[in-house]
C-alpha cells in the first residue's frame, strides 16, 4: 500500500487528529531520572513514546532512556558513553529510536528497536572520524527513513537519508550538511553551508533536490522540523543581526514566529500534523539592580530567561501560563509536541533540570 493512500484512510478513519480552535491547558508529569538529579527530554512519537537523557545514580554519568507509561528504561550504549553527539535521539511510532553509539571506539549513526533491543549500525559515507566522531541519525520516520550526518573523506559533515538499507549523501550547497527531520513522504530538512566553514542556510530537500529556504535578509539560518503537510520551521537571524526568530516555511513563503511579550529571541524544535509548533524564546524574568565598576553609578538591568512556548494560531504563548498547579516548575524548553497535542521538555523543578510531560486537561 502507497503511503499516499495509507495517509488519506487515516486521515478518513480519524487517525490523524484536526487542529482544533481552542486554547489548550495542560497538566504537567515530572518524568523522573535513571536515579541521578536531572533529566532532559527530546522526543516523542505519536503512539507516546519518549526518548531523553538522564543522570545515573550519584550523577556519576548520563545515559539515554525510554519512558512509557510511567516507566523510565536505561538504553544504554544508545548515545550514553564517553563519546556522545550532544543531540537527543528521534524516535517513531514503532518504537525504533534514531541515535548514534560508539563502536570500535568510533561513534557512529545507528537506530535501535526499544521492543526488541536490536541495533542496527547505517554505514557511514567514508572512514573519516575527527574527533571520534564519524556521524550521528538525528531523525526518523514512521516508514523508517533516517536522516542525520556523517563525515565524507576530507572530513566534512553531510547530510544523509537512509532508507531501505542503504545511507544515501544528500550533498550540500558546497560545504557542510547537515540532515535533522525527515517527514512521512520522505521530504528532508536541515541546514547546509556554501563553504566548509561558511555561515548556515536552512534547506529543504525533495525529489533530489536541496533547496535554499533561508529567509529573506538572514544571513544563518536552521531547518529542524517538517510537518506531513509540508510546513518546515526553523530559526534565522533577524536582518540587524542582534537575535535569532524562529520561522515557518510553507507554500514558498517564511512567516516569522515573532517572539513572547518584551523579549528578544525564540527558537521552535518541533511541529505536528496540527500545525502547532514548540520550542524556547526568551522573556524578562526579573530586574537586578547592578553597580558599574568604573563610575559606582547604579541601574537597573532587565534579566532574561528561556521559556517554553506554543505556538498556534499565528500566537505565540508562554507555556508556563497554560499548566494547572504548575508549582515550582519553570518550564524553559519544550522539545517535541506530537499529533495529539502532548508536549515534551525539560524545566527547573527545585534547582534541578528536569523532564517533563504536558498533556491537555480541558479546552476553552
Amino acid at each position: 500500500m502507497t503511503r499516499r493512500i495509507i495517509f488519506i484512510l487515516a486521515l478518513l478513519l480519524g487517525f490523524i487528529p484536526q487542529l482544533r480552535t481552542a486554547a489548550v491547558f495542560f497538566r504537567i508529569t515530572d518524568l523522573g531520572t535513571l536515579g541521578g538529579s536531572q533529566s532532559l527530554a527530546g522526543a516523542i512519537s505519536d503512539s507516546k513514546l519518549v526518548v531523553g537523557s538522564a543522570r545515573l545514580a550519584g550523577d556519576a554519568d548520563v545515559h539515554t532512556f525510554l519512558y512509557r507509561r510511567g516507566t523510565i528504561r536505561d538504553l544504554s550504549p544508545l548515545n550514553s558513553q564517553e563519546t556522545v553527539s550532544g543531540s537527543f535521539p528521534a524516535i517513531n511510532n514503532a518504537g525504533i529510536a534514531a541515535s548514534g553509539l560508539v563502536v570500535n571506539g568510533i561513534y557512529v549513526p545507528v537506530i535501535y528497536n526499544t521492543k526488541s533491543g536490536k541495533t542496527t549500525l547505517l554505514g557511514a559515507l567514508s572512514t573519516a572520524a575527527p574527533f571520534g566522531i564519524n556521524g550521528v541519525a538525528l531523525g526518523i520516520s514512521n516508514f523508517g527513513e533516517v536522516v542525520g550526518y556523517s563525515c565524507i573523506s576530507d572530513g566534512t559533515r553531510h547530510a544523509f537519508l537512509w532508507t531501505e538499507g542503504t545511507m544515501h549523501d544528500l550533498g550540500s550547497f558546497g560545504g557542510y550538511s547537515v540532515g535533522q527531520a525527515v517527514n512521512n513522504w520522505g521530504a528532508v530538512v536541515g541546514f547546509s553551508s556554501a563553504t566548509r566553514f561558511g555561515s548556515a542556510h536552512a534547506f529543504l530537500y525533495e525529489n533530489g533536490v536541496m533547496a535554499d529556504i533561508n529567509p529573506e535578509g538572514s544571513a544563518e539560518s536552521l531547518a529542524v522540523d517538517i510537518s506531513d503537510d509540508g510546513k518546515v520551521i526553523g530559526t534565522g537571524l533577524v536582518p540587524s543581526g542582534e537575535a535569532m526568530h524562529g520561522f515557518v516555511f510553507s507554500g514558498g513563503l517564511v512567516t516569522d514566529l515573532g517572539v513572547l511579550p518584551n523579549g528578544h529571541s525564540s527558537s521552535p524544535f518541533a511541529i505536528n500534523n496540527r500545525g502547532q509548533i514548540v520550542g524556547t524564546a526568551d522573556a524578562p524574568i526579573r530586574i537586578d539592580r547592578v553597580e558599574d565598576p568604573f563610575t559606582g553609578e547604579t541601574r537597573d538591568v532587565i534579566v532574561y530567561g528561556p521559556r517554553a512556548f506554543l505556538y498556534e494560531r499565528g500566537v505565540m504563548v508562554d507555556l508556563n501560563t497554560r499548566v494547572a498547579g504548575i508549582g515550582n516548575w519553570d518550564l524553559q524548553y519544550a522539545y517535541d509536541i506530537n499529533s495529539s497535542g502532548q508536549i515534551l521538555g525539560y524545566g527547573v523543578l527545585a534547582g534541578n533540570l528536569r523532564a517533563f510531560l504536558l498533556d491537555s486537561v480541558h479546552v476553552r
